[in-house]
């Protein structure tokens, strides 16, 4: 099961690339996709704790909220 973040302020590919290495900083063999027009990123599978995640993409200066 795949989690999905919804990020305000990913507005091009660099911002999706710092995203996607933040995510696989955390979790190195998941899926890491962006859907860049709806500034959402979608991790699977999705981490047991979605803190760490959160928080490795909130260091890399973007604001992450879970869609789902």
């Amino acid at each position: 099961m795949a989690i999905v973040l919804f990020l305000e302020n990913m507005h091009c590919e660099g911002c999706a690339q710092h995203v996607i290495e933040a995510a696989r900083s955390v979790l190195p063999e998941a899926d890491v996709s962006v859907a860049l027009p709806a500034k959402q990123v979608s991790v699977d599978p999705a981490p047991a704790d979605p803190r760490q995640l959160l928080g490795a993409i909130l260091e890399a200066g973007y604001d992450a909220k879970i869609v789902r």
